[in-house]
């Protein structure tokens, strides 16, 4: 899921161009709080653009940093990550990913905030 302000999605529109859209793919939707796991964000869109990635995030519930094992392709990123919550905050938040045009125009696309299932690391006789 993508979301654009509704001016930069209509003048997209207008000028006939589509916006790109991003995907996120975790190595496992089943993790438990701690446990390392990587993130692989997918920009698809038109030949000719730029993509920006973040260089890390960390709000206190979620930390990505960038994989050194990483992406051989430009529209992808792969990150590290380690969630350290439970509940409605174990999630993975809505990332931003700029982009840059051939012809100099710019903008961004966002992730919908992706739910994690953190599972319990203790044996179920503790």
């Amino acid at each position: 899921m993508i979301s654009l302000p509704a001016s930069l999605l209509l003048g997209l529109l207008q000028a006939g161009l589509t916006a790109p859209t991003i995907e996120v793919r975790p190595s496992t939707s089943n993790v438990s709080v701690g446990e390392k796991f990587q993130i692989t964000l997918e920009v698809h869109g038109t030949s000719g653009i730029a993509y920006e990635f973040p260089k890390g995030l960390s709000t206190g519930s979620v930390e990505l940093t960038p994989s050194r094992v990483g992406a051989a392709q430009a529209e992808v990123a792969v990150y590290d990550a380690q969630i350290f919550a439970v509940g409605d905050d174990a999630q993975i938040p809505e990332i931003e990913v700029q982009f840059k045009r051939t012809d100099g125009s710019t903008g961004s696309v966002k992730t919908a905030p992706f739910r994690l299932n953190v599972i319990s690391s203790l044996s179920p006789n503790e």
